[in-house]
């Protein structure tokens, strides 16, 4: 297994995932790390008092590090680790303590075949002072930068106040949005409940399509597929077209033209892309795309192929 990579503004390859979140902009990745005791300076220089005096720092999946405790507070999911080094060359840590190795090379996942989740419940906060939070993530687990599964979570931080990232795809961030806007953190405020608690969830999701087609088909014309009314914005999956490199998952805009839709218009959006079919002849069926990272989307014949592993999967 290749080298897990800290999230940080370049282009990474890794291989399995690990999260990290803290009250502070400090980089560290490997695990959600609540740490309120950073937080309270950067909250006074624009936030508002805060008075949490409590710092929790937990290592999600592994074992005591450090500053860091054992795995605690969490709910579902099992714990990996890897013994691979990660590379913390270009992580920018704002002058904070990078934490140990073990910290980035441990997490907790949930894989299965039906949706689940992992939730973290971090208590004893001061209830109604705004605490600042920041995700980053490391792969370190063979197979989900798409060369055999794909990780889709929705995230979800929440208090008094709820933040949610949809649809959010570890291995996509590193490879993508940090690669062409970096810093691109996940950042938020939350304000703790009325019991002074905070819940960070990871529950396992999809992409999805109406409908699929296995022979060639002019979305612009068709107006139904398998009983399926094709309106705008429904996302079609077109796997037998006549040209092949047209193969992919479509969608009519407002003005009825076809358009590849939003998670599946790029080579790096398509090569191992994982969806579930909706309706139709092959509904309740789940298809990947099996080309390789040498794809060009719009150049080469897309080719995609029922997919049998196991389909769900979340991470902390």
């Amino acid at each position: 297994m290749q080298s897990g990579r800290a999230i940080a503004p370049l282009w990474a390859r890794p291989q399995g995932i690990s999260g990290a979140i803290d009250g502070s902009f400090c980089d560290t990745t490997g695990k959600w790390v609540w740490h309120p005791g950073d937080i309270a300076a950067f909250v006074r220089s624009g936030l508002g008092g805060c008075a949490q005096a409590l710092d929790t720092l937990i290592n999600c999946g592994g074992s005591a590090a450090g500053s860091y405790a054992a795995d605690k507070l969490y709910m579902g999911g099992t714990p990996v680790t890897t013994a691979e080094a990660v590379d913390l060359l270009h992580l920018t840590n704002s002058g904070l303590p990078i934490p140990p190795d073990a910290v980035y090379q441990a997490a907790r996942n949930y894989s299965g075949a039906e949706p689940g989740e992992i939730v973290y419940t971090i208590s004893h906060l001061q209830p109604g002072v705004p605490c600042r939070i920041r995700i980053h993530t490391c792969e370190i687990e063979a197979g989900f930068d798409r060369s055999q599964y794909m990780r889709l979570c929705d995230l979800t931080v929440a208090g008094l106040t709820t933040w949610t990232r949809a649809a959010w795809e570890p291995w996509r961030e590193a490879n993508y949005y940090l690669y062409t806007a970096p810093n691109d953190h996940l950042d938020m405020e939350i304000i703790p409940d009325g019991n002074g608690t905070i819940t960070v969830t990871s529950r396992a999701a999809r992409r999805e399509v109406a409908v699929c087609a296995a022979t060639n088909t002019d979305l612009a014309t068709v107006g139904t597929i398998q009983g399926v009314e094709i309106e705008p914005g429904v996302a079609v999956a077109l796997l037998g077209q006549t040209d092949p490199v047209q193969n992919g998952v479509w969608a009519l805009n407002e003005a009825g033209v076809p358009q590849r839709v939003s998670w599946a218009a790029s080579s790096l959006d398509v090569v191992g892309v994982v969806f579930y079919v909706l309706a139709g002849v092959y509904a309740d069926r789940w298809y990947r795309n099996t080309n390789d990272d040498s794809f060009v989307l719009g150049t080469d014949a897309a080719t995609f192929a029922e997919y049998s592993d196991l389909p769900y999967h979340a991470t902390i």
